[in-house]
């Protein structure tokens, strides 16, 4: 019976032996070390997103401009204060008598094809007789293109018509001194050498 016992003795001790080493700790001292937090990658500043250029800036980090207009010197204004006086001086009508400002005529820039189209109307009142129209016409062809041949020898036939002499004299001498070779010189000169001397008042309108 002694032997029995003392066999079933060591058996229990050869197994329970395995199952109390699990349960012991392995580092006597582990269990008085505190757990240490887990560590934090690091980072790398070159993996870091660019920031986004299309997105605005943020407002309270970016620099505030002041829209201030630049500082002006004291011999400087500006459009709005500053006026300009047109009038003539008070002397001027005396030292310039004949300067009569009733004279003065519209300007009109230079343009050829207004000058043509004028042309075209004068000549539709002249081949119905309507003379002071044609004129008319032909004065602003002038003002369009001036020395223009055509309008200015058209001109003189007009005045010829109004028996305006002096000014179709004048205006077949500039017609003459424009093109003194033109296809139209000959009845130029023609239309000098008969034409009267003095304006008459009878026009046909």
């Amino acid at each position: 019976m002694n032997v029995k016992y003392l066999w079933f003795a060591l058996l229990l001790l050869a197994f329970s032996a395995p199952l109390c080493a699990q349960d012991a700790p392995a580092d006597p001292d582990a269990e008085h070390i505190p757990a240490q937090p887990p560590s934090r990658p690091k980072h790398d500043a070159s993996q870091a997103p660019a920031p986004d250029s299309t997105q605005p800036p943020d407002q309270d980090s970016a620099p505030q401009l002041q829209n201030t207009p630049p500082p002006r010197s004291d011999v400087e204004s500006s459009s709005n204060e500053t006026k300009i006086d047109t009038r003539p001086p008070a002397d001027d009508a005396k030292k310039h008598p004949n300067s009569d400002v009733d004279d003065i005529i519209e300007f009109h820039h230079f343009d050829p094809h207004k000058a043509t189209k004028d042309i075209e109307v004068g000549d539709f009142y002249f081949k119905r007789e309507n003379y002071r129209a044609a004129k008319s016409r032909y004065e602003e062809a002038l003002q369009f293109k001036p020395n223009d041949a055509d309008a200015t020898l058209r001109l003189a036939k007009t005045e010829e018509k109004l028996k305006k002499y002096d000014d179709a004299r004048q205006d077949y001498n500039a017609y003459l001194k424009i093109i003194p070779q033109g296809k139209d010189a000959d009845e130029a000169r023609k239309a000098l050498a008969k034409m009267p001397k003095a304006d008459t008042s009878t026009a046909k309108q």
